[in-house]
């Protein structure tokens, strides 16, 4: 059963690759370009999984990471030096995490200062302004708290394909996808409820929807007045698909845009039978 349910993940994924980039390539091997542009292992391990699906039926894979696992057939690792979140402390990261004022205020600052990190390298610099745009068909990256990320596909004239390695990002969802959930029924990623039932539960939902809306508007003008980038001259690239670390056997149920393709558990590896140790 599980074998099946990979499979029929993979499967999927690959299909909805295939379906969005066929006017961009010949369907014999896609050439792809990844940026895993968030330094968290847990981040690294879906963005992996989803590219050795690709790897794995033949399509060609570059990928910049700041988790290398090393090079193999169809695939290329290019390390990308980022200020790495692993290892943190278990108290200090609740104790941080648990006010979404000062969460989201950190989400967005670590999303923009990777993505200025990952455009100054010299790799990536050859790729946006020497003019090796033509190798690629297709480009793979994550969103996080800010749009900034699909500068690369706005400079290279490419469709992009978003990764979000988590439940459905509340406070980008509408940046992202143009629409929103509706907070009475949907909870917010921060919440502390899966489903709001009562109507405190609804209401607080909805101050919280509204204030990360805002908070990340806010502090997004306030970084582009006082730290303008270049990717803040173009307008965001909307991206042709996104998969999703979600699967309706596992999370509530939740409108989801036709560009949304739940793949959760793609980055799961087969269990092994528990081995028999003697006392």
């Amino acid at each position: 059963m599980f074998s099946l349910f990979k499979v029929a993940i993979t499967m999927n994924t690959l299909f909805c690759i295939l379906t969005v980039s066929m006017t961009y390539a010949s369907i014999d091997a896609l050439q792809i370009l990844a940026i895993e542009n968030v330094a968290g292992k847990s981040h690294w391990n879906f963005m992996s999984a989803v590219l050795r699906s690709l790897t794995d039926v033949g399509h060609n894979v570059s990928v910049f990471t700041p988790f290398p696992d090393g090079n193999r057939a169809n695939y290329t690792e290019i390390y990308l030096d980022l200020p790495s979140k692993v290892a943190m402390d278990v108290e200090v990261a609740f104790s941080t995490f648990k006010n979404p004022s000062v969460m989201l205020s950190i989400l967005i600052n670590m999303t923009r200062n990777f993505c200025n990190i990952a455009y100054e390298q010299r790799d990536m610099r050859e790729i946006l302004y020497g003019g090796k745009s033509i190798n690629y068909d297709i480009i793979i990256t994550e969103v996080l708290a800010s749009e900034c990320a699909s500068y690369i596909g706005s400079k290279l004239g490419l469709p992009v394909i978003y990764i979000i390695p988590s439940p459905m990002i509340t406070s980008m969802e509408y940046s992202v996808f143009g629409d929103v959930s509706n907070p009475a029924t949907v909870s917010h990623l921060m919440a502390h409820h899966a489903i709001p039932k009562t109507f405190a539960q609804r209401f607080l939902n909805f101050v919280l929807f509204g204030f990360s809306l805002l908070m990340l508007k806010y502090k997004e003008m306030e970084l582009k007045i006082i730290d303008s980038q270049p990717y803040d001259l173009v307008e965001p690239l909307k991206p042709s698909l996104v998969f999703m670390n979600t699967h309706y056997i596992t999370d509530a149920p939740r409108p989801m845009p036709a560009s949304v393709i739940q793949i959760g558990g793609i980055h799961l590896k087969t269990p092994r039978s528990i081995p028999n140790v003697s006392t």
